[in-house]
């Protein structure tokens, strides 16, 4: 993992939260700026990617959990969050006062056994 901090000086996005740490390898390769959304997707060589959500309170989202490999509880910034393992896809979803955030994974050399999709998530800062 690296500090991505700097990498997203050039985003369009303001006032949006973000991942600033990434691993190495990702770029981003889209963002998203609607009124009850935002998002930026990075990628790699090996055709992996990381989805980044921000959905305001006016905004809902569906994880599918019908038949997932796992599910559990976690805390990110204190906060409850669902993590879901189905398949080669990996989704964290967590609010935080009037947002709720996914971060989806798949295809990455992420660890499985202790995600460091959760690292990630605890890297999600203000970016004005």
């Amino acid at each position: 993992m690296t500090q991505g901090e700097n990498s997203h000086h050039y985003l369009q996005i303001e006032n949006a939260y973000v991942p600033t740490k990434l691993p190495s390898d990702y770029h981003i390769v889209n963002e998203t700026n609607d009124r009850n959304m935002k998002s930026i997707a990075y990628g790699n060589e090996s055709d992996g990617f990381i989805l980044f959500q921000q959905h305001n309170e006016n905004s809902g989202i569906h994880v599918d959990t019908e038949e997932a490999d796992e599910v559990f509880h976690t805390r990110i910034h204190g906060q409850e969050g669902l993590l879901v393992r189905k398949n080669e896809m990996m989704t964290l979803v967590w609010q935080e006062g009037m947002n709720l955030f996914v971060l989806m994974e798949s295809a990455t050399n992420l660890k499985k056994e202790e995600p460091e999709l959760i690292e990630i998530a605890e890297s999600v800062l203000l970016l004005k």
